[in-house]
């Protein structure tokens, strides 16, 4: 395992993917070797920017951009990706195509439309496609935020495990960007989650149940997921390029690599302004915990219970009951009949006072008008013609490029 002085909360990590589309169709571009040689002079994985870094993903048309290394704040921090987020734009007026926000593709038919990228470490790109098929929306049209978290010994990671596995239930009903799947309503306001739990079931084990299993040490977390994990999937991946930690795909995974735990159900969002204000308020919310809170880690929840609640808060309206008494007493949530929306108003209300005024906004609106995908429903007005959901994502191109909410 990787050591370092990162104590919890000290640094972060934030990685955000963004798709490559075309500027008036807003069909995918598979280009994203094209426009890092542009920028870079080479096909190369990944480019250094100074405090952005520039990658690649499995799919052409996609780009990830994140932290060249851990930052001490999110102060400021959406600024840094704006700015990163304005220049690959300008090349991309080369190829007439532009960056698009929000967690999948509206449009997409991934069957027909998916191309994996063809250079450096595509021999992991290939052995996944070959194993699981990665013409599907869980594969090809899922864009996340991933969130790195430290932890600096076996004490921290056991602490910090447990209070991302309680607060990750709760965590679509703040981040949900994608109701929408090839032109129709989706599954949930959330269809990139129900797709990303389906996207490896030819091998359970991997997925697990999204939510992780409760962890006493890293020891244990070695034998209780990834050994059983590398065993399994070595009955398909022969030469063992696949078995390495990042394989492990449940919502938040330990990268005992960078001595970190990453959080990875949380879809991008409208603007780089958008995505840090729910990360920063996860991470307020999961730093309350862990300083006024043991029982979440002392006597901890089962994940299939955790489970259950994650699946009832995706599938359900921002406003209905959250009456789980357990969950919420580990939550420090003392409140009558609450619902989903006011369980997230009382734990911003509790943990996020001194957070950025800009991402107090933010929270603020979604909290007031709904997540992203309800504020993307509500200006379509039940109008799926394909024009109407052009019409709302090129809007939505339109705040990526100013770094504003979409309202």
């Amino acid at each position: 395992m990787a050591t370092n002085n990162h104590s919890l909360f000290s640094v972060f990590g934030i990685e955000i993917e963004y798709m490559l589309v075309n500027k008036t169709t807003l069909s995918i571009q598979p280009i994203a070797d094209e426009v890092i040689k542009s920028i870079s002079g080479a096909y190369t994985n990944e480019i250094d920017r100074g405090n952005i870094a520039i990658n690649n993903e499995l799919a052409l048309h996609v780009l990830e951009l994140k932290t060249n290394g851990p930052v001490k704040t999110l102060k400021g921090l959406d600024l840094l990706f704006a700015d990163e987020v304005k220049e690959i734009n300008n090349t991309l007026e080369t190829f007439s195509a532009q960056l698009m926000p929000t967690g999948m593709h509206p449009l997409l038919k991934p069957e027909t439309n998916m191309k994996l990228w063809p250079h450096g470490n595509k021999d992991i790109y290939h052995a996944y496609h070959k194993i699981f098929n990665c013409q599907g929306h869980g594969w090809t049209n899922l864009q996340s935020v991933h969130i790195n978290l430290p932890f600096a010994d076996d004490e921290e990671f056991v602490k910090l495990h447990s209070a991302i596995r309680l607060l990750m239930p709760l965590i679509p009903a703040l981040i949900a960007s994608t109701p929408l799947k090839e032109g129709k309503s989706g599954t949930s306001l959330s269809t990139r989650l129900t797709h990303y739990e389906q996207n490896q079931k030819k091998i359970p084990i991997i997925t697990g149940s999204v939510i992780p299993e409760f962890i006493p040490s890293t020891e244990a977390y070695h034998e209780t997921i990834l050994k059983p994990m590398y065993h399994k999937i070595s009955e398909y991946d022969e030469q063992g390029v696949l078995q390495e930690e990042w394989l492990n795909s449940r919502g938040a995974i330990a990268r005992f690599d960078r001595s970190a735990i990453e959080i990875r159900i949380v879809d991008s969002q409208e603007s780089p302004l958008a995505d840090i204000a729910v990360v920063s308020a996860i991470v307020q919310v999961l730093k309350h915990l862990v300083a006024t809170s043991f029982e979440f880690y002392q006597n901890p929840i089962s994940h299939l219970e955790l489970k259950k609640i994650y699946d009832y808060v995706l599938y359900a309206k921002e406003d209905a009951p959250l009456a789980f008494t357990d969950y919420l007493n580990q939550l420090g949530i003392e409140h009558s009949n609450p619902t989903i929306k006011s369980v997230w108003e009382k734990l911003i209300e509790q943990a996020c006072g001194d957070i950025d005024i800009r991402y107090q906004n933010v929270l603020e609106n979604i909290i007031s008008n709904g997540s992203l995908a309800k504020r993307i429903l509500t200006k379509l007005s039940d109008s799926y013609h394909e024009e109407s959901i052009k019409d709302v994502y090129q809007q939505l191109c339109e705040c990526l490029a100013a770094n504003q909410m979409f309202k």
